[in-house]
């Protein structure tokens, strides 16, 4: 009897994101590279790339038409981001079409109980509030970290108020504005998590430094490698 071969979850990241950065390299705009004549390190460099970093798996296509499409998947983490690119001797740099950011939106700010700080957070549907949380910051200059969870968020304090709270979805590195509390001993605060664009990244001009024929790109804290490939 075939024993059946395990396949990681990586693996399969992998594989599916090689097939959708193979299906965007072979569908440029026809008629844009004449439109966008590729100088001589656009020829060298456009290509497509796979990451290879521990508990990783994705891709970059860097298109002759200067048009670029990235994939990450990390852990709990999917990401993407289209646009354009451009390179010199020792760089490229990604600069991503207009993305509509997540927003934190207050919907209302009332006094609540004595000594207690409640926050309610409505998120869109199949997200789980536990991935959320607050910074709080006390009159007294010093601040803590609360986590959500599905009922939201009571912070039972004393002594010092807190001041202003910062919403935070730590999974994508979004921290929002900062919310000035009103002055009062209790607070009762309703938030609305507005997705938008989320795990779209907003490049800017980001830049990937070459390594011989590899690509380095620093994010998460540490350095991916994106290595060609061949479709």
């Amino acid at each position: 009897m075939r024993r059946r071969r395990r396949v990681s979850r990586n693996s399969r990241q992998r594989k599916a994101a090689g097939m959708a950065l193979a299906l965007a390299l072979m569908t440029a705009p026809p008629g844009a590279a004449a439109a966008n004549p590729a100088s001589a390190c656009v020829r060298a460099l456009a290509a497509e790339y796979g990451a290879r970093h521990m508990e990783m798996g994705g891709g970059l296509v860097l298109r002759p038409d200067g048009r670029f499409h990235y994939e990450l998947s990390y852990g709990a983490l999917d990401e993407m981001a289209d646009g354009t690119w451009a390179c010199d001797q020792d760089s490229i740099f990604l600069t991503s079409d207009p993305v509509n950011p997540p927003r934190f939106m207050v919907e209302s700010l009332r006094t609540g109980r004595k000594g207690d700080l409640h926050v309610t957070l409505d998120v869109p549907e199949g997200m789980s509030r536990q991935y959320f949380s607050v910074l709080i910051r006390r009159a007294d200059g010093t601040g803590e970290r609360q986590q959500f969870d599905e009922d939201g968020l009571s912070y039972v304090f004393s002594g010092e108020r807190p001041v202003t709270l910062v919403p935070v979805l730590e999974l994508y590195e979004l921290i929002g504005e900062p919310i000035k509390l009103p002055a009062g001993d209790g607070f009762d605060i309703r938030l609305r998590f507005a997705a938008n664009d989320l795990g779209k990244v907003a490049f800017s001009r980001t830049v990937l430094e070459r390594d011989g024929r590899n690509l380095m790109l620093r994010r998460f804290g540490t350095t991916i490698r994106f290595a060609p490939q061949s479709i």
